[in-house]
């Protein structure tokens, strides 16, 4: 850290600089730690202060340009680093070596009742044919009770869709036919009255003709 205090002929300045410290403790070793400690400065604040000469010299006798002050701050800052010991790691090891055994357990016992049922069904097809055919028989017709009603819901649902769908269309073609209807009987009602008139127009015209 650098800094320049300037001062002048008739002041004093008092400089405070104030140092925050931080130690570092550090263990380590396998079997026995030994623990060291570190300390340097962290952090600085310089603060200033300008007082009249004359007025100090005649309180307290002490006549000079400037003084500085470094204090250590009582507050400090600390890191701890600890290296395992040879028995931690030891025991990590271990815990993921139980671990293991335990899943590899788990695995051993499902990988054996999975042996037993194959070992089972194979020895009924050796020597007992035909209680091995009424159990295959039985589980194909569990089987297909669980599936009917399944296939059943799928086939109603696809039935009540079809119908819908048939209802709306003829629902689009009724309305369809009504209004080709009306437009089909508007149309000759449009033609005898406009045929009308002409007629009656010609008429008028004749006679009105024959007048002259």
């Amino acid at each position: 850290m650098s800094s320049i205090v300037f001062g002048l002929s008739n002041q004093q300045v008092l400089s405070n600089l104030k140092i925050l410290e931080q130690i570092t403790h550090v263990k380590q070793g396998f079997f026995i730690q030994s623990e060291n400690q570190f300390s340097s400065p962290l952090q600085y604040s310089l603060e200033n202060q300008t007082i009249d000469r004359q007025s100090i010299y005649k309180l307290v006798g002490i006549n000079y340009f400037i003084s500085i002050n470094v204090l250590i701050d009582q507050v400090y800052q600390r890191i701890d680093i600890q290296y395992p010991l040879i028995s931690q790691i030891f025991s990590f090891v271990i815990s993921i070596f139980n671990l293991l055994m335990l899943i590899g357990f788990i695995a051993k016992k499902a990988s054996l009742n999975a042996i037993k049922k194959d070992f089972f069904m194979l020895f009924l097809q050796n020597h007992y044919l035909d209680i091995y055919l009424q159990i295959s028989k039985d589980v194909k017709l569990v089987k297909q009770n669980y599936q009917s009603p399944q296939t059943e819901l799928s086939k109603q649902k696809q039935l009540q869709n079809d119908t819908e769908e048939e209802c709306d269309n003829l629902q689009i073609q009724d309305e369809i036919d009504s209004y080709s209807f009306k437009f089909n009987t508007r149309i000759p009602s449009i033609s005898v009255k406009m045929k009308q008139m002409l007629d009656s127009r010609v008429s008028m015209i004749k006679q009105k003709d024959l007048e002259q």
